[in-house]
């Protein structure tokens, strides 16, 4: 059984976490393949984040991961969390974009109505 992500954002934050974990476990990710009996490419596409659905194989990756799904896919949700997955996994993507959302934050920050958290 499958479920869609909400967003590509979704799906290359998650790959990205994916991608990290395997990483600082010193996993290849010709290992992983082999580990979870799947081709490499595949689990290259899922670190890219180009898994548009939660297959069976991006099931097993996390698990090998200790990673979790996120829980509402699809639903949009907006928790800090998945707002800073979001971020990560754009300024992974495209790192010109970091001083795009540095700006946007600095400009909210400045609004007379933002109040700092204490």
């Amino acid at each position: 059984m499958s479920i869609r992500f909400n967003s590509p954002y979704e799906s290359q934050a998650l790959g990205a976490r994916l991608r990290s974990a395997r990483k600082k476990a010193g996993i290849t990710l010709e290992k992983a393949a082999s580990m979870l009996d799947v081709t490499h490419s595949q689990l290259s596409r899922i670190e890219r984040g180009q898994a548009v659905t939660h297959s069976n194989t991006v099931r097993k990756f996390c698990t090998l991961l200790n990673i979790a799904l996120p829980a509402k896919v699809g639903r949009g949700g907006t928790s800090a969390t998945q707002l800073g997955d979001r971020v990560r996994a754009l300024v992974s993507a495209r790192p010109e974009t970091a001083l795009a959302i540095k700006a946007a934050l600095e400009a909210l920050e400045a609004m007379p109505s933002y109040n700092a958290p204490a």
